[in-house]
């Protein structure tokens, strides 16, 4: 077995040297029989980092192919790269438990799960069978959750301890098996005749107050609790005195005060100066101050020696054993096969490993070497299984990684599993070339971080060598990727040194962010620029990145910048389903699951799928079906009764406010749309897969939430990148691991926190947990340690320039203060190198900053008129195409409908030979779906007829987004059939109402409005209590040619011709004409909105109907087009007003509809 081991400090070509090593093997075994990538495994921490390696490989062997262009044997390595083994550990470890289950026992019944819901189900367990596997008595559980405040406090404890036993490490917490968890004479006598001699004599104190009349009503209610004790005080013998005790604690709980608290504060839950008489009452004199205060003196004399008899009980064992029953049912129930977890996956194959020879025997003739990337976050359990598999001596293991970069101890990651595989190592390599930064740059780092300072060397308990910091060299010239421009002279590691006193915390986080505002448009403004691979580059916003210690300090940077007018992207915060829209989508789901409920309805009427005002909720009766609102939370009820899940989250995203929630549709908005659109999609992913019902998705969302608020900040999962706009990068310093931007701000202002629980290794190796044995020295030195690697990672990602913030304090009250400060005061500024800029005013925005538009929305919302302010009991009726159609339906025998129903099937079925694209309702909304999004002057040249490069993965984006996967089996014959469509569409040309021809694609971006969505108000009343009639809708296409506007509306009927008298007949028989009619008036009405009635009829140019399976590429083929050329005559203000009198009539037939059924 030969160990190589590969330190690469940041920016020095890790990846890089990967690819090398990869490289030599496919030059050196190309001539073998067997491919001997196939030997090889890659693994890395994240699947992010597993994928850009096999990208990196892919190139590589490309590159490889071009030098060797006539060599068949590398080809190979290139057909056969998707069977090259590259993933994460995790990854690794689940694929050889799914190839081998009888040599690992694990069966193929198992189902994934986190080990804190198991470890929470056996507490829940044991809760519930009252601890009855520990043989503890009621009486005695009860001292003992009293006692312990078990569920206020140690709940939580108790998991978190569990947890940690179950992850296979060896901890000083022990059972003691010669504590009897029953014997109740652990209360020494003489206290516990003390304490009774005490409680007689304050429940008979409080019985003669009572009977004098001298205690206020709550006094007397006291009083009469505190009688309830005499029955149990009979017996003076401490073996008997269980019950007691447990009457005494019950009582101060149940007075709601926890026994540990302080004597004062229990105290007062007894007679107290309050509760007595405060003068002469109907003939009662006040009690006497001096008995007063005698009888608070002997309730706090009580109260001190209960609780000196409760810390008598052997909570500590008590709670020992808790810890341990449940890691062991845990154990238990993993090992039945029923459950695995990822933690489990590492410790399940360790030991598989150890119990058969045959597997291991398999996987070491399966490969022959590894590389091991990010080593530094692996743990002693992962490190063993590789240890073990590649230990013969043809094999070869790779370790690549970075002790100055380990910054995820709290995810397990252990330095001490790198020193003793350090320790081992055949061979050690060092990466001392940073490619990333620019030459002055790694000078600079070079004297911050170089010799003995306050960041390096880190000594980290129980390690057998520090963790130095070496010189970083610069590439050569030709090897470089960025440079300095000739004109740059200011030194690329600026220190800002704020002269200005600011001792409040708030004060120099604002003049920080005030300096990173005032720079960054400074730079912007001056047209900052770089060599980027040889060619001068100026400076973007996405060039910039601001890396933050805190969720806390992202949000505040990032309001700030929008502030100040500076578009920025926050990356790696809060996880998605902690955010306001998993909150809200909670909400919908549950008010969907009960509408009837109030308070889900008020909940979600606040949100912003309807934002009601708080002041109007009253207004909203969860009774009444009358309001818009209840009317649409009814629709999307019986979507979830059809199980129609993907047709419901796009409907909610659609018809509920979440799309206008501001006027302006920023990056903001677009988060907030973005988080919609991801949690849907995950639970609509979840729904597919296990055919959830509507409870189950909300039991699935709740658990992501509560899952989400346990995890650490720094292992939250990354958002949705909502835009690819130019803009500011924020990150946290954890998140910025691997990445790498021009210029970099440091930002860490918050003092040293400390977690309530924690586990650290004593001085003797013995794993200790915080809540046992506490050595907040040791803590703080392994965080103080954490932190120095962090800030490291942090201040090594800038390529041309980094900016670090100094204020001088005084007093060490942070983390910057004891690491950084002392380096930052010892640099010496006149080395050119680094700049020691003094600030003696804080910096203003540049005046002269204009920021680009960011981003403008796709969709427009035309309002006609402001609603009134609605009373109470008052109506608005909110009428829709599709209800006034519902209003006027015919009246179908069960006969007729049936014919019907047999006719429409049959015409499908012979119509399906014609047009292979499927009819359905799901299609209709793929389609409208595509056309809304899709650029229509990408069709216009010269390549139209083949398919744009990116069509496909713009083609799954929304075959993910509605589920159709699951639907439609011939997904890329589907994929066909649709371009073909979509593609005859937009250049299928139709003639105008001035005889002109058009094509859509044809359409410039600016004379043209998609999905047009209206809120329109007839002012007719039928009672006092209507406040009249509203008209919404969305119209597909609005655009405006030749000083005319069109309406378009897009029909994905299949027919059996699509001759105009066809159309005609598809037009009024499905009431299309209702439709055209509603739609152009509504329309009309913004015109004559704009510039008055006589613009708006020269200006109405008419409605088109385009049968998008009928457009084939001849002129108006599909296109049914009304100009004013038919029986019902031009689009006039008589045509108009016929059109309103007509929509009042189907009103008032809706109105009987309703009424009748």
């Amino acid at each position: 077995m030969s160990i190589e081991f590969i330190e690469a400090s940041a920016g020095t070509g890790k990846t890089y040297r990967i690819m090398e090593i990869l490289s030599d093997l496919m030059l050196k075994h190309k001539n073998e029989k067997e491919n001997i990538l196939l030997k090889v495994l890659v693994l890395t921490f994240t699947e992010k980092a597993a994928g850009e390696l096999k990208s990196r490989l892919r190139q590589k062997i490309q590159s490889v192919l071009q030098n060797n262009p006539n060599d068949s044997s590398i080809e190979r390595y290139l057909l056969e790269i998707d069977q090259v083994k590259i993933s994460t550990i995790h990854g690794f470890c689940n694929s050889v438990l799914a190839d081998y289950p009888i040599e690992t026992n694990l069966g193929d019944d198992w189902k994934l799960v986190k080990e804190e819901d198991v470890l929470a189900e056996v507490l829940r367990d044991l809760e519930h069978n009252e601890w009855s596997a520990l043989s503890v008595s009621r009486e005695m559980l009860s001292c003992y959750l009293l006692a312990s405040q078990f569920f206020s406090q140690w709940e939580e404890t108790v998991l978190f301890a569990a947890k940690k036993i179950l992850s296979g490490k060896e901890y000083a917490l022990k059972p003691n098996p010669d504590i009897q968890l029953e014997d109740s004479s652990f209360i020494p006598k003489e206290d516990w005749n003390q304490l009774l001699t005490i409680v007689r004599t304050v429940i008979k104190e409080s019985y003669d107050f009572q009977q004098s009349g001298k205690l206020l009503k709550e006094g007397q209610k006291k009083s009469e609790t505190l009688q309830g004790l005499l029955e149990g005080l009979d017996s003076e013998s401490p073996a008997e005195n269980t019950d007691i005790v447990f009457q005494l604690s019950l009582l101060i709980s149940r007075l709601q005060v926890s026994p540990f608290h302080t004597v004062d504060s229990a105290a007062s839950a007894f007679l107290s100066p309050e509760d007595f008489t405060k003068r002469k009452t109907a003939g009662v004199d006040p009690a006497p101050r001096s008995d007063v205060l005698q009888h608070t003196s002997l309730v706090n004399e009580m109260i001190s020696k209960l609780e000196l008899c409760l810390q008598s009980l052997p909570i500590q064992e008590f709670l020992i054993r808790t810890i341990y029953h449940i890691a062991s049912e845990t154990k238990n129930r993993f090992n039945s096969g029923k459950y695995l977890s990822f933690d489990r996956m590492i410790l399940l194959l360790k030991e598989s490993l150890i119990n058969n020879k045959q597997l291991l025997e398999e996987l070491q003739n399966q490969f022959q070497f590894c590389l091991l990337d990010e080593f530094q976050d692996t743990d002693r359990n992962q490190f063993q299984i590789f240890e073990t598999i590649f230990s013969k001596e043809n094999q070869v293991l790779y370790m690549i990684g970075d002790p100055k970069q380990s910054i995820y101890s709290f995810r397990g990651a252990d330095l001490r599993t790198y020193d003793y595989a350090k320790s081992k190592a055949t061979r050690i390599q060092k990466l001392q070339t940073n490619f990333r930064s620019v030459p002055s740059l790694i000078e600079a780092m070079n004297v911050f971080f170089k010799s003995e300072t306050s960041l390096f060397p880190i000594l980290e308990e129980g390690m057998s060598f520090p963790i130095e910091y070496e010189e970083i060299s610069a590439p050569t010239l030709e090897s470089r990727k960025v440079d300095l421009a000739s004109e740059q002279n200011e030194p690329p590691f600026q220190i800002i040194d704020f002269k200005i006193p600011l001792p409040r915390k708030e004060d120099r986080i604002k003049a920080w962010l005030q300096f990173i505002v005032s720079e960054i448009q400074n730079l912007m403004i001056n047209d900052f620029s770089y060599l980027r691979e040889g060619k001068l580059t100026k400076i973007k916003l996405s060039d910039f990145a601001i890396l933050v210690r805190t969720n806390e300090d992202g949000i505040k940077t990032e309001d700030f910048l929008r502030r100040n007018n500076l578009p920025c992207s926050f990356y790696k915060q809060t996880g998605i389903y902690q955010s306001k829209e998993m909150d809200q989508v909670i909400t919908i789901l549950e008010c969907l699951s009960d509408p009837n409920d109030p308070a889900s309805y008020r909940k979600l009427l606040l949100s912003d799928l309807f934002l009601i005002s708080p002041y109007d909720l009253i207004k909203f009766d969860e009774h009444s079906i009358e309001s818009y609102e209840k009317k649409l939370i009814d629709q999307w009820r019986k979507l979830v009764i059809s199980r129609e899940f993907s047709e419901l989250f796009k409907r909610i995203i659609e018809e509920s406010r979440i799309l206008f929630t501001t006027n302006t549709k920023d990056l903001m908005w677009e988060r907030k749309i973005t988080n919609f659109r991801q949690i849907f999609q995950s639970l609509l992913e979840e729904q597919i897969k296990g055919q959830s019902t509507l409870e189950d998705l909300i039991t699935i969302a709740k658990e992501w939430r509560s899952q989400d608020r346990k995890v650490a900040e720094e292992s939250l999962p990354l958002f949705d990148q909502e835009t690819e706009k130019d803009t500011i990068k924020i990150l946290t310093m954890h998140a910025a691991k691997g990445l790498e931007w021009p210029i970099t701000f440091f930002f860490d202002l918050k003092g040293p926190g400390k977690h309530s629980l924690y586990e650290y290794q004593d001085e003797d190796q013995k794993w200790q947990l915080s809540f046992w044995n506490e050595n907040d020295d040791l803590y703080k030195a392994t965080q103080l340690n954490e932190t120095k690697r962090l800030y490291y990672v942090a201040l090594t990602r800038a390529k041309i320039r980094s900016y670090l913030h100094f204020f001088e304090v005084g007093k060490k009250i942070n983390y910057f203060d004891l690491i950084l400060a002392p380096l930052v005061q010892r640099c010496d500024t006149n080395n050119g190198k680094i700049s020691r800029r003094r600030i003696e005013k804080i910096p203003k925005p540049n005046p002269k900053w204009e920021p680009k538009e960011e981003i403008q929305t796709r969709q427009t919302e035309i309002h006609f008129l402001e609603a009134p302010n609605v009373s109470l009991h008052e109506r608005i009726h909110l009428h829709s195409y599709t209800s006034l159609k519902k209003g006027s339906h015919k009246e179908f025998t069960k006969v007729e409908d049936d014919a019907e129903s047999h006719k429409g099937r049959s015409q499908e079925e012979s119509l399906q030979a014609i047009d292979p694209l499927p009819s359905s309702a799901e299609i209709g909304t793929l389609l409208h779906k595509i056309l809304e999004e899709l650029e229509f002057g990408d069709f216009n040249s010269e390549h139209y007829e083949t398919e744009p490069a990116d069509w496909d993965s713009f083609l799954q984006e929304q075959f993910d987004w509605f589920g159709y996967e699951s639907l439609y089996t011939e997904v890329s014959d589907l994929k066909t059939h649709i371009f073909r469509l979509i593609k005859n569409t937009v250049r299928t040309p139709f003639q105008l109402a001035d005889g002109t021809k058009l094509m859509l694609s044809e359409l410039h971006p600016s004379q043209l409005s998609r999905e047009v969505d209206f809120h329109f108000v007839l002012n007719q009343t039928y009672s006092k209590d209507d406040l009249g009639n509203f008209l919404k809708g969305s119209i597909d296409l609005v655009f405006e040619r030749n000083g005319k506007y069109y309406i378009v509306d897009y029909k994905s009927d299949r027919l059996p011709k699509y001759q105009l008298s066809d159309l005609q007949e598809r037009i009024y028989q499905n009431q299309y004409d209702l439709q055209r009619d509603f739609y152009a008036f509504v329309f009309h009405k913004y015109l004559i909105s704009l510039k008055g009635r006589e613009y708006a009829n020269s200006a109405f140019g008419g409605v088109l109907y385009l049968f998008l399976r009928g457009m084939n590429g001849e002129v108006n083929s599909g296109v049914y087009a009304d100009f004013g050329q038919f029986e019902e005559g031009p689009w006039s203000g008589d045509r108009f007003e016929r059109i309103e009198t007509k929509i009042m009539r189907y009103i008032e037939s809706t109105f009987r509809w309703e009424a009748t059924n």
